[in-house]
């Protein structure tokens, strides 16, 4: 099933909650880049985790390599230190594989990892210091099929 595609990056503590919906394209990976970097820049050059929830990501467009990897080199000056990706339980393999793609060498290191389920990827952030606010004591909920 084809959803319009979205995102959502919402600071919350010391984790980027980063929400994608759809098939991301340029226009849309650019925008993210936007607010990503504006919140980011609030915390002042402290170490940041990211936890990427792709459940509802329906992949990339083909042409957006090269912000990915400006993002990726922008996110790494900026202190973050830990990423998790969330990819649910439908065509998980696929965007495994299609991460694994993206991530290459990255996804060897113990800071990068891709898990199923929300809740084992805020353990793994929580593992290495990274907390939610206490306004946002969990992850938003999955939106309704």
């Amino acid at each position: 099933m084809s959803r319009p595609p979205a995102f959502s990056t919402t600071l919350s503590g010391n984790i980027l909650i980063t929400e994608l919906v759809g098939t991301i394209d340029e226009i849309n990976a650019r925008k993210l880049f936007n607010n990503l970097k504006e919140q980011i820049l609030t915390l002042n050059g402290a170490p940041w985790g990211n936890i990427l929830l792709a459940e509802h990501w329906e992949l990339s467009a083909a042409k957006i390599d090269s912000i990915l990897r400006e993002i990726e080199i922008w996110v790494r000056q900026h202190h973050r230190t830990h990423l998790v990706f969330i990819v649910g339980e439908q065509h998980a393999q696929i965007k495994r594989f299609t991460l694994k793609q993206y991530l290459g060498n990255n996804l060897k290191k113990d800071t990068v990892m891709i898990y199923n389920s929300r809740e084992e990827g805020m353990r793994w952030l929580n593992q290495h210091g990274f907390r939610l606010s206490s306004q946002h004591n969990s992850l938003p909920a999955l939106p309704l099929e």
